[in-house]
């Protein structure tokens, strides 16, 4: 078939000339090269790869040999961290198991202190038919040689800032490991 005014013969299912077909494998090794570059320098700019506490995956790694696949859990996220981390994580490394979001309110952390209780926290548990509560909690600190207190350091803003109040049923804690406990709810 010939082209109308260019002179140009070139029959369907012919390849293209060989500067063309150079041009078009030069362009894809460049963007096979440049789209994992991108890539690395992103996830390194945003900080991704260290903003998570190792000792929280340790403790959600627990909790996943603890609990049954099929089990409701709902884990408790302080609102200090802006982006949700602790949830998706839970979320991401607790599959298969359904993982509901308790929000603390900011009524319920004031100056530092959370007001929860360890009752209300059940309470809500029951309500939402989740069989085990997560908590992510600073531990109480001991306090230095004049008497004030030294807070741990969460570079992170994933935990409250202390645990709820009161104390769980002794039976019903299955896990304690780090910043973290698991409860197991009574339905």
């Amino acid at each position: 078939m010939r082209g109308i005014g260019t002179g140009i013969v070139r029959r369907y299912g012919a390849a293209p000339p060989v500067r063309e077909r150079a041009g078009l494998v030069a362009l894809v090794a460049l963007l096979l090269i440049l789209a994992p570059l991108s890539i690395v320098a992103e996830t390194r700019l945003s900080g991704q790869l260290v903003s998570q506490p190792p000792a929280f995956d340790h403790f959600l790694s627990a909790v996943d040999s603890v609990t049954p696949s099929t089990a409701r859990l709902l884990v408790v996220d302080g609102g200090l961290d802006p982006h949700d981390h602790l949830f998706t994580r839970s979320v991401y490394d607790l599959y298969p198991r359904r993982v509901l979001l308790y929000a603390v309110a900011a009524d319920d952390i004031r100056a530092g202190v959370s007001t929860l209780s360890w009752g209300r926290l059940l309470r809500a548990a029951r309500r939402r038919h989740a069989g085990y509560v997560v908590v992510w909690a600073l531990p109480a600190s001991p306090s230095d040689r004049s008497g004030h207190l030294a807070p741990p350091a969460d570079p992170w803003n994933w935990a409250l800032p202390m645990g709820p109040r009161g104390a769980p049923p002794a039976a019903s804690v299955r896990l304690r490991e780090g910043w973290g406990t698991l409860v197991r709810v009574a339905l």
